[in-house]
């Protein structure tokens, strides 16, 4: 019984430090996800947690701007797959084809990205493409929230092309 919850302990951290190192890295190399001060709350296998405060991201109706309540969508689902790739050693690059986001009402405080549109099936699904054709699509959704508000829901369809990082 030790063993198992040491290896769940392992777990929660590698997860938290794979978090970290993937939120460093999408605020290096994407500078608008710097400016808008996003972190990732949590990453698990297949869903992830991206947050990101009011005052970078809000308008003049003391609201979240709807750009800043996309991109988080956006960068959510992107996050997830990016990290997949990086884990099974999938090479590639990978872009967001199109997105669409219905906002539902508006954000008046912090505001989360919630994507757990994959599962371990889907991805496997990806995976045999990506390496019979060198190339794989993906239908992402990511639930936006503030507090636990529904406040947009943004689907996006995203393409993983074979060539080198």
């Amino acid at each position: 019984m030790f063993v198992q919850k040491e290896n769940v302990i392992e777990n929660k951290n590698e997860l938290k430090l794979k978090a970290k190192e993937l939120e460093n890295f999408i605020r290096y190399n994407i500078p608008m996800t710097d400016y808008l001060d996003i972190s990732i709350k949590e990453l698990k296998p297949y869903s992830i947690i991206v947050s990101a405060p009011l005052k970078p991201n809000g308008n003049h109706y003391g609201t979240v701007f709807g750009g800043s309540i996309s991109t988080l969508g956006i960068v959510s689902c992107w996050a997830l797959l990016h990290q997949k790739m990086i884990d099974d050693s999938v090479k590639g690059i990978l872009v967001i084809q199109q997105s669409n986001t219905e906002f539902l009402r508006p954000a008046r405080g912090e505001f989360e990205a919630r994507c757990n549109s994959l599962d371990e099936s889907s991805w496997q699904q990806f995976m045999d493409d990506f390496a019979l054709k060198g190339k794989a699509k993906k239908m992402m959704r990511s639930e936006l929230y503030c507090g636990e508000e529904l406040i947009a829901v943004m689907e996006g369809n995203y393409t993983a092309l074979g060539k080198a990082r």
